[in-house]
């Protein structure tokens, strides 16, 4: 990863705290539970058109979204997806331990909270409980994309059909 990493930024405890705090991932959590992932948390600045992770990079972390606006893409470069302050991102890489399976770029500048895969994990098995509701709001997450992107495949399969009976 590119990012500018601030070490200011890296002790900001209560910075990291409020981030997940406001995040669709602390969702059902409780202050000592959140307490407990913002100690994992790295806070890390993009700038506009900077690359926060790339399409099938091994990279595992799971981020959220804290400052700024961001995009979704694949290889085609189109946009998928774009993200707001309190989304999470990249939880596909880790819940399936598989490469990134999109790059999301800053649209603007950006503020991310970084939680590594490793330690995450080891937080969710020592906490079964905590666990469980953090894989739950990224079950949440997945299928509202997974939603969208129905959507949008079916707006384009609309287009396509309309264009084909034109002819």
């Amino acid at each position: 990863m590119s990012a500018k990493t601030n070490p200011a930024w890296e002790s900001d405890f209560d910075g990291i705290r409020a981030a997940i705090a406001e995040s669709y991932l602390a969702d059902g959590l409780d202050d000592k539970a959140i307490d407990h992932l913002a100690t994992l948390g790295v806070r890390r600045r993009y700038a506009a058109g900077e690359i926060i992770v790339q399409q099938d990079e091994t990279d595992e972390n799971l981020l959220i979204l804290a400052k700024g606006r961001a995009e979704i893409s694949t290889f085609s470069d189109e946009p998928l997806y774009y993200l707001r302050p309190g989304m999470p991102f990249g939880e596909v890489a880790l819940i399936d331990e598989k490469p990134r399976s999109a790059t999301v770029r800053a649209q603007e500048a950006t503020e991310v909270v970084m939680l590594p895969a490793t330690e995450l994990r080891s937080l969710m098995y020592a906490h079964p409980a905590m666990g469980l509701i953090v894989l739950r709001n990224l079950a949440r997450v997945l299928c509202s994309r997974v939603r969208a992107s129905n959507q949008q495949i079916a707006t384009l399969l609309t287009i396509e059909e309309l264009r084909e009976n034109r002819s």
